[in-house]
């Protein structure tokens, strides 16, 4: 009997961006002088791709290119070079718009009308049957406001009516955009798991957020970028080990610690003392470095790896503090942010 290979391959990305590029036009202050076209900010050579089902977490600080870069893979802004393809096939701006649901920034809903009503509306110029606003109605969580008027609605049902009309015509592809806007914890924790229940479904998501708590606990994979690039893409620990994180391990004591005796200087990262307790946050820290700490007297509560924020790894990748970024975030929680060159580098 003859024998039969079957060769098994993987399948094809669900979403697929390469190399693409988009820059601005700036227009010149003064219309009467005519002048050739000046390019501005923009997404410069973006390339990843996402599986089906898969949750993408899109960071970088304020005019990182975020909004830019979700708008040319909805098909909105027209790519300047590179491709978007679905499932290995290049696909057209067109093509995008009718596959692709994408929740803006900013949607302001105002007057009289109700949810059931916008909907309803935008099914019709979507050519879709409008006995399916219900079902969308249902699905976002909007059952008992449907037929309240916009301006009674609060900020996170004003979301949710957002994510309703992306998903009018059942896209397998959802980009929102900031949707924790003003979204108080329980209003934003409900919100994640209605994408996940969609995630669930097989719809692929990208969500652009400053709020990195919630973001980092939805996502599957991350993507850092940093003046139109994208410096860093990957799962929370692969993008962790890329940046050195992997050997960071937080030690907590009693009593007084001799730091520098047990580690080099620049191992040391930080450290607090009192006179009752010590913690510090070293680089390296082998099981030999465990035992000589304690050979040496020292009295150790706990010793573990550093897990690093979602700020503490955008802050490595584009060397931005704190202030730039404009980030939800407790300072409490992040790593100080060290260079291996000099201060004036």
């Amino acid at each position: 009997m003859p024998h039969v290979y079957i060769a098994l391959a993987m399948a094809e990305p669900r979403l697929e961006v390469v190399e693409l590029k988009y820059r601005h036009t700036i227009s010149p202050r003064i219309p009467l002088f005519r002048r050739s076209a000046r390019y501005g900010s923009g997404v410069l050579d973006c390339t990843f791709s996402l599986q089906r089902g898969e949750i993408l977490g899109l960071v970088g600080a304020n005019g990182a290119g975020k909004t830019t870069l979700l708008r040319l893979i909805a098909g909105i802004l027209q790519r300047q070079a590179g491709e978007i393809r679905l499932e290995g096939n290049i696909a057209t701006p067109l093509e995008l718009r009718s596959i692709i649901g994408h929740m803006p920034e900013h949607v302001r809903w105002n007057g009289s009308r109700t949810p059931l009503g916008i909907i309803e509306e935008f099914c019709i110029l979507s050519d879709e049957a409008t006995n399916t606003a219900e079902k969308i109605i249902n699905l976002v969580g909007l059952t008992g406001q449907i037929d309240e008027p916009l301006h009674r609605l609060s900020q996170g049902m004003r979301q949710r009516l957002s994510l309703g009309v992306a998903l009018i015509g059942s896209p397998d592809i959802l980009l929102l955009d900031e949707p924790f806007n003003g979204l108080d914890p329980i209003a934003s924790a409900s919100f994640q798991k209605l994408l996940k229940s969609l995630q669930q479904k097989g719809v692929t998501i990208i969500v652009s957020s400053h709020f990195v708590h919630d973001l980092s606990q939805l996502v599957d994979r991350i993507a850092i970028m940093h003046r139109g690039q994208l410096v860093e893409e990957g799962t929370m620990e692969e993008v962790s080990s890329r940046l050195g994180f992997s050997d960071l391990y937080r030690i907590e004591g009693m009593g007084s610690f001799d730091i520098e005796a047990h580690f080099d200087e620049e191992h040391i990262i930080e450290y607090a003392h009192s006179p009752e307790s010590w913690s510090a946050l070293v680089r390296g820290a082998s099981q030999q470095s465990l035992q000589a700490i304690i050979t040496g007297g020292a009295s150790i509560v706990s010793w573990t790896p550093y897990q690093p924020s979602l700020v503490d790894l955008l802050r490595s990748a584009t060397g931005l503090e704190l202030e730039e970024m404009s980030f939800e975030v407790s300072p409490q929680i992040l790593v100080p942010l060290r260079g291996d060159g000099d201060e004036d580098e």
